[in-house]
């Protein structure tokens, strides 16, 4: 699981743990230490369910998420993946929140297929978005709506909707 520090990632872990068929909950953490805090909360409650929240270090925006080889290994188990990351800013105010915005919310999303495309315990892979991707538009947006819209308000809708374009990618594979 992705952004599990977010207000969507937060409540689904939750959820998560009271799942009766769930045992263990991989959490990608590019701050292990804050993502424990932030956390802290959960994980005791996951273990007075007899679950475990694991924290795996890693960063999204980094090719191969800059995972340890023995992380690599535990998460190649991981049957269900759910990539709640993302940055949000709904203001063009600096090229450099441009640059973050692409790196994590499209960027992100792409090294996160790759990390799991030739994985054959794989099932699922689940990958939140947000309304933000339709762009300036007027019409109707359903979830099959898939053309690109013809701008952007800002960079946060054109990071999400490229990301939603790389979601793509993932109907190559087999999971």
């Amino acid at each position: 699981m992705t952004g599990a520090t977010g207000f969507v990632g937060k409540n689904c872990l939750e959820a998560f743990l009271e799942c009766e068929d769930v045992d263990i909950v991989e959490v990608l953490a590019r701050n292990p230490e804050r993502t424990y805090l932030s956390l802290d909360s959960l994980i005791r409650k996951a273990k007075t369910f007899g679950k475990e929240v694991r924290l795996v270090h890693g960063d999204i925006r980094i090719k191969g998420i800059s995972l340890s080889e023995c992380d690599r290994r535990r998460i190649s188990e991981v049957k269900e993946v759910y990539n709640f990351a993302g940055i949000i800013s709904l203001k063009n105010n600096s090229l450099n929140k441009k640059v973050v915005l692409h790196e994590v919310n499209s960027k992100g999303t792409e090294n996160l297929i790759n990390l799991f495309k030739t994985s054959n315990k794989l099932e699922c892979f689940y990958h939140c978005s947000s309304a933000y991707i339709s762009g300036a538009t007027s019409e109707l947006i359903s979830e099959s709506w898939l053309k690109e819209p013809r701008s952007f308000r800002n960079n946060y809708e054109m990071s999400k909707w490229m990301a939603r374009s790389r979601k793509k990618f993932i109907k190559k594979f087999a999971f």
